[in-house]
Protein backbone atom coordinates (compact mmCIF):
# COMPACT_ATOMS: atom_id res chain seq x y z
CA UNK A 1 0.00 0.00 0.00
CA UNK A 2 1.24 3.70 -0.78
CA UNK A 3 1.77 6.52 1.39
CA UNK A 4 1.08 9.96 0.20
CA UNK A 5 3.02 12.22 1.88
CA UNK A 6 1.79 15.88 2.14
CA UNK A 7 4.85 17.02 2.66
CA UNK A 8 3.39 18.82 6.32
CA UNK A 9 7.09 18.20 8.03
CA UNK A 10 7.70 19.94 11.07
CA UNK A 11 10.50 19.16 14.34
CA UNK A 12 9.63 19.34 17.87
CA UNK A 13 12.15 20.51 20.32
CA UNK A 14 11.53 18.68 24.07
CA UNK A 15 12.91 18.94 27.06
CA UNK A 16 12.23 16.47 29.62
CA UNK A 17 13.86 13.50 31.63
CA UNK A 18 16.56 15.02 32.01
CA UNK A 19 17.71 14.90 28.31
CA UNK A 20 17.00 16.69 25.65
CA UNK A 21 14.63 15.28 21.78
CA UNK A 22 14.60 16.37 19.03
CA UNK A 23 11.81 14.69 16.97
CA UNK A 24 10.12 15.43 14.09
CA UNK A 25 6.97 13.50 12.45
CA UNK A 26 4.74 13.74 9.59
CA UNK A 27 1.56 13.84 8.66
CA UNK A 28 1.12 10.43 6.34
CA UNK A 29 -2.82 10.05 5.06
CA UNK A 30 -3.97 12.48 8.36
CA UNK A 31 -1.76 10.60 10.84
CA UNK A 32 1.27 11.41 13.33
CA UNK A 33 4.57 9.32 12.38
CA UNK A 34 7.12 9.89 14.96
CA UNK A 35 10.86 9.56 14.36
CA UNK A 36 13.88 10.67 16.47
CA UNK A 37 16.12 13.04 14.74
CA UNK A 38 18.97 13.60 17.60
CA UNK A 39 19.48 13.44 21.24
CA UNK A 40 21.53 15.12 23.56
CA UNK A 41 21.42 13.29 27.00
CA UNK A 42 21.72 15.72 29.89
CA UNK A 43 23.02 14.64 33.18
CA UNK A 44 20.24 15.34 36.14
CA UNK A 45 23.01 15.91 38.76
CA UNK A 46 25.02 18.73 37.27
CA UNK A 47 23.94 19.42 33.93
CA UNK A 48 26.63 18.37 31.94
CA UNK A 49 26.81 16.27 28.71
CA UNK A 50 26.27 12.58 28.56
CA UNK A 51 28.68 10.29 26.19
CA UNK A 52 28.17 6.61 24.94
CA UNK A 53 30.78 4.19 26.30
CA UNK A 54 30.82 -0.01 26.41
CA UNK A 55 26.41 0.36 26.69
CA UNK A 56 26.50 2.83 29.55
CA UNK A 57 26.21 6.64 29.57
CA UNK A 58 28.74 8.70 31.33
CA UNK A 59 28.35 12.14 32.42
CA UNK A 60 31.45 14.13 30.74
CA UNK A 61 31.55 16.90 34.00
CA UNK A 62 30.46 14.78 37.16
CA UNK A 63 31.42 11.35 36.05
CA UNK A 64 27.98 9.74 36.75
CA UNK A 65 26.75 6.38 35.03
CA UNK A 66 23.38 5.40 33.22
CA UNK A 67 22.66 2.01 31.85
CA UNK A 68 21.75 2.07 27.98
CA UNK A 69 18.10 0.64 29.13
CA UNK A 70 17.22 3.04 31.58
CA UNK A 71 17.75 5.74 29.20
CA UNK A 72 15.73 3.75 26.44
CA UNK A 73 12.97 3.53 29.28
CA UNK A 74 12.90 6.98 29.47
CA UNK A 75 12.27 8.06 25.94
CA UNK A 76 9.57 5.34 25.37
CA UNK A 77 7.66 6.96 28.19
CA UNK A 78 8.10 10.50 26.33
CA UNK A 79 7.48 9.56 23.11
CA UNK A 80 3.41 7.64 24.91
CA UNK A 81 3.06 10.66 26.28
CA UNK A 82 3.53 12.50 23.15
CA UNK A 83 1.41 10.02 21.08
CA UNK A 84 -1.39 10.20 24.16
CA UNK A 85 -1.40 13.94 23.73
CA UNK A 86 -2.00 13.81 20.01
CA UNK A 87 -4.68 11.37 20.66
CA UNK A 88 -6.66 13.79 23.28
CA UNK A 89 -6.07 16.45 20.39
CA UNK A 90 -7.79 13.82 18.06
CA UNK A 91 -10.91 13.21 19.91
CA UNK A 92 -11.16 16.88 20.89
CA UNK A 93 -10.92 17.30 17.15
CA UNK A 94 -14.05 15.15 16.53
CA UNK A 95 -16.04 16.33 19.61
CA UNK A 96 -15.64 20.03 17.87
CA UNK A 97 -16.42 18.56 14.03
CA UNK A 98 -19.27 16.66 15.76
CA UNK A 99 -20.71 19.91 18.18
CA UNK A 100 -20.68 22.05 15.00
CA UNK A 101 -22.45 19.52 12.43
CA UNK A 102 -25.53 19.54 15.32
CA UNK A 103 -25.66 23.12 15.68
CA UNK A 104 -25.79 23.35 11.24
CA UNK A 105 -28.50 21.04 11.57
Amino acid sequence: MAYTDLGLHQTIFYQAYEFIVYLSYRFIRGEKYFHWLTMSYICPECGGDLKLTRGVFICLKCGLIFKKYELKELMDSIKSSITKENDEEKRRKEYLKWWLSRKSD
